[in-house]
């Protein structure tokens, strides 16, 4: 076993989940603007 090579690809893999899970949170603030809007919509349907 290559102890170098194995820690890079820990390293690699601890980048890429940094970026998952910064995607995931942006993806998370989309699904909320979106909910908020069609709750807004709902509103605004229901007092009309």
């Amino acid at each position: 076993l290559n102890f170098s090579r194995h820690h890079s690809s820990v390293v690699d893999l601890k980048e890429k989940f940094v970026i998952l899970l910064e995607q995931l949170h942006y993806q998370i603030q989309e699904w909320e603007n979106i909910v908020e809007r069609l709750e807004q919509v709902k509103k605004r349907e229901a007092n009309a």
